[in-house]
């Protein structure tokens, strides 16, 4: 992880020298990513915003935004995620993603009940960018919501729910476990929902 770390802050360092055909804003957010990367969020985030506003492109603009958010809720600064939200949210003709992390800044704040109005309206799709969004992807944040408001048992629905269909669940285990203990169920219905 060490030498990717150091190869991935060389490019980025690069593509600043003017090595790179990057515009500033994807130079800026390269090196961003490569700081967010190595959990040295203040830089990352600062270098993310920066390119926000230096970028050239929409996309780049929307992605520097969504790893600025991403790099505040992993430093503790929901609050301020959530003002960034806003400004992805004014710039995206699909605010999917910024529903996403609007509902994982609002968990964070224990703003659960507004999290689970927000996540439970949204569907899958695909954003302008071309990434596209399955429930799965904050189906994990939704969970942690309904186990604040004391709903293990959806939770647990949900969980298991995407373990079987999508194969996979990102969450940390004892979100899983928790729910489900929560409801009084075996340990057993995990390892059913594990797709052999």
């Amino acid at each position: 992880a060490k030498g990717n770390l150091g190869r991935a802050l060389v490019k980025a360092f690069g593509d600043l020298g003017g090595d790179g055909a990057l515009d500033l804003g994807s130079q800026l957010l390269s090196l961003g990513r490569s700081y967010l990367f190595a959990n040295q969020f203040a830089p990352g985030i600062a270098l993310c915003l920066a390119a926000a506003e230096r970028a050239g492109v929409p996309s780049t603009k929307r992605l520097a935004l969504r790893k600025a958010i991403e790099g505040l809720l992993s430093d503790g600064q929901a609050e301020r995620a959530l003002e960034v939200v806003g400004t992805l949210r004014s710039i995206s003709a699909v605010p999917l993603i910024a529903d996403i992390h609007a509902g994982a800044a609002l968990v964070a704040l224990e703003r659960c009940e507004e999290a689970v109005a927000l996540l439970e309206g949204l569907s899958g799709g695909i954003d302008e960018d071309g990434f596209e969004f399955q429930p799965s992807f904050w189906a994990t944040t939704l969970a942690q919501a309904y186990v604040a408001l004391g709903r293990s048992d959806e939770a647990a629905d949900l969980c298991l729910g995407v373990l079987r269909d999508a194969g996979g669940l990102d969450a940390h285990l004892g979100l899983l476990v928790e729910a489900v203990e929560a409801t009084g169920h075996s340990h057993r219905v995990i390892y059913d929902a594990i797709p052999s």
